[in-house]
């Protein structure tokens, strides 16, 4: 489910939605009475809503952006516009649930009551605002406590949990626990360096979960017993390509397995040619292991029963889900997952998939008995993995995608991506003319994409366009059609006569 349904409040939701539905519309359309009209209010609660907003905006904007703003209809498109997914980083941080998972780990010694003083709201009304967390982490065994505060369960599931839920609210880069960042990235650069983590695993997301580790251990939570560490590295194909051990390593080995296991359960593989897949698949291939079994006969049924198709990249679809699988059997409890930000709540879905998924599970034999249990954590994770199915369009731009997201992600920007005219997705971002990413805080080099605003594919239609031109050395760009705005949608369209292109003002 989308995390930020979790941490905002009604009225923190209308303004990111309010945010949302600007960003939906070319900026010479964004006008005051415009969205007077369409939500039935008067343009002065309009521009003191937006009013309201662009004050937020200006506490995590970078010194080189300017809000967006509600003009008549007068004003150039930008280059691209600040994501909705930065303002809902932005508003989840300074929510009093935002506030509340950062205190269970910096001051553990505060209240429900003490938090809702700081925010200015009464006791009852704090817990109220926590109640969707709390109802949500309690089907997976997971509670909140308030008086002193904390999150108490099975403490792998709570270390995941927190790592999500804190990634929810970091992601864009901002320093959330200053005292132990320069230790979490000292670990994170020795973990990278022996190859205890997924490559495409971004480094802040690591950091984050080396965070965690160290912020729970210091509070006393420890790990219980998990299989040893080169079990673990064993049978997910780690084990002879491991570095140094490290002192953090030596010293907590369930810690550093778990932060291996999680940077496996993101689902990050994107290329049969990577290494890391080519060695979890050998394995659970020659091995015949169970999780490799209920893998293999999920694709199989549903390329039989809802019509999958087998012309996908079958390596990279089996190893994400072989990886969800593997790490979910060895901590052998439901772990809570949260659809990426960069989606807008717009996780892949398919009923028919869904249905087939249950049906399987229910009728395991025997001796897959063990994975009913961790059922609905498993379909939750498959599902987007397995929508993802696609045929790559005719080449004129390379577009790479950047490896360090998650594979649904990663996955939704190629199926829209097929769309856009004169593309073709190329695997290395350096044969790339155009690098796209969902990241918050990726390389200035690439291009950001928020996948639900139509600003933003207009931005990068246009980035499309102007490489073509380059590309032929012509001085007068070809005509594209645009896939956002089709000719004749808007009354104000008109026609270029200094290149013969149709575009917007």
């Amino acid at each position: 489910m989308p995390a930020y349904e979790l941490f905002l409040s009604q009225k923190e939701l209308a303004k990111l939605n309010f945010y949302q539905m600007v960003m939906d519309l070319p900026p010479n359309e964004r006008t005051c009475a415009r969205f007077a009209d369409q939500l039935r209010v008067s343009t002065t609660t309009i521009y003191r809503n937006w009013q309201t907003i662009t004050n937020d905006l200006h506490q995590f904007i970078r010194p080189n952006e300017q809000p967006p703003k509600l003009l008549e209809a007068s004003s150039a498109p930008p280059e691209h516009d600040i994501p909705a997914a930065r303002y809902a980083v932005y508003l989840m941080r300074h929510s009093l649930v935002g506030d509340f998972l950062r205190s269970v780990l910096t001051h553990p010694e505060r209240t429900l009551d003490d938090i809702a003083k700081a925010h200015e709201l009464s006791t009852s009304t704090a817990t109220r605002r926590l109640r969707p967390l709390r109802n949500f982490l309690a089907k997976f065994d997971v509670n909140l406590t308030y008086s002193p505060i904390g999150i108490e369960g099975y403490e792998p599931v709570v270390r995941l949990t927190l790592s999500q839920l804190i990634w929810q609210i970091d992601q864009d880069g901002v320093t959330l626990f200053p005292y132990v960042e320069a230790q979490a990235q000292k670990v994170t650069r020795q973990l990278r360096t022996a190859h205890l983590v997924v490559n495409n695993c971004p480094f802040l997301r690591v950091q984050n979960m080396v965070t965690i580790a160290i912020l729970r251990n210091q509070q006393g939570h420890a790990m219980p017993a998990l299989p040893p560490l080169h079990k673990i590295l064993q049978v997910t194909g780690y084990n002879g390509i491991v570095g140094t051990r490290t002192e953090f390593v030596a010293k907590h080995p369930a810690d550093t397995a778990l932060i291996h296991l999680e940077s496996l359960l993101i689902g990050n593989f994107h290329s049969e040619a990577d290494p890391d897949l080519q060695r979890l698949l050998q394995y659970h291939n020659k091995s015949n292991s169970a999780s490799w079994r209920l893998v293999s006969g999920i694709t199989q049924r549903a390329r039989t029963l809802v019509g999958f198709s087998g012309s996908h990249r079958n390596k990279v679809l089996l190893a994400n889900m072989l990886a969800v699988t593997v790490v979910l059997e060895i901590i052998d409890h439901k772990v809570p997952t949260f659809d990426p930000l960069a989606l807008g709540g717009q996780r892949p879905t398919s009923p028919a998939l869904e249905r087939m998924l249950r049906q399987y599970f229910a009728t395991l034999p025997p001796s897959m008995a063990r994975f009913q249990h961790i059922a609905s954590s498993l379909i939750v994770r498959y599902i987007p993995l397995m929508t993802s199915v696609v045929n790559l369009g005719v080449p004129t731009i390379g577009i790479a995608l950047d490896p360090e997201q998650e594979q649904q992600v990663y996955s939704a920007l190629i199926e829209i991506a097929r769309s856009v005219p004169s593309v073709q997705i190329v695997a290395n971002p350096r044969d790339a003319d155009i690098v796209v990413t969902t990241r918050l805080n990726a390389d200035p080099r690439y291009f950001t994409l928020a996948p639900h605003s139509r600003s933003s594919w207009l931005a990068l239609e246009k980035r499309v366009h102007d490489c073509v031109g380059h590309k032929s050395g012509l001085a007068k760009r070809p005509e594209i059609a645009y896939t956002v705005i089709e000719r004749g949608e808007y009354s104000n369209e008109q026609k270029d006569e200094k290149n013969g292109a149709s575009s917007p003002n």
